[in-house]
């Protein structure tokens, strides 16, 4: 997201996620052995990311692309060449929420695979950014 994006960690009354964290070079924490967050070492590709405990009604997707494009897409629905897989929930390790993708086929030798993660609360209202104020709130709900 944007600079200094929900530098708060607030979760606007629980409505958005305080902070999503993904580190592919870090391993997941609360399993045993513990993979990567970036996980490819089976047949397809796991991506793993935490977030603060957000409760129930959220979801998460990794938006991606196999063509070296930013990945662009929201709610689930990829746009332009970006592809969407759901994330579910794993676990909670210490009060922060554990989610992982179901498996993404690896891409072929030498193509460029690019990704962001969006989670959003099912049941929100949606933010129409109309004024300072709500353009404030809208920055924060910012979690990709």
């Amino acid at each position: 997201g944007p600079t200094g994006a929900n530098s708060s960690y607030s979760t606007d009354g629980g409505n958005q996620a305080s902070f999503v964290y993904h580190d592919p070079a870090a391993a997941v924490a609360g399993t045993a052995p513990q993979p990567l967050q970036f996980d490819e070492s089976g047949s397809n590709i796991v991506i793993w990311a935490e977030s603060n405990s957000v409760g129930s009604g959220f979801r998460a997707f990794v938006y991606y692309t196999l063509d070296g494009s930013f990945p662009e897409g929201a709610g689930g629905i990829g746009r332009g060449t970006t592809r969407a897989v759901e994330m579910n929930y794993q676990r909670s390790v210490g009060g922060k929420d554990w989610w992982s993708s179901a498996g993404i086929s690896k891409p072929a030798p030498g193509t460029t695979f690019t990704y962001k993660i969006g989670f959003y609360k099912t049941g929100a209202s949606s933010q129409w950014p109309s004024g300072p104020t709500e353009v404030t709130r809208k920055k924060n709900m910012m979690t990709t």
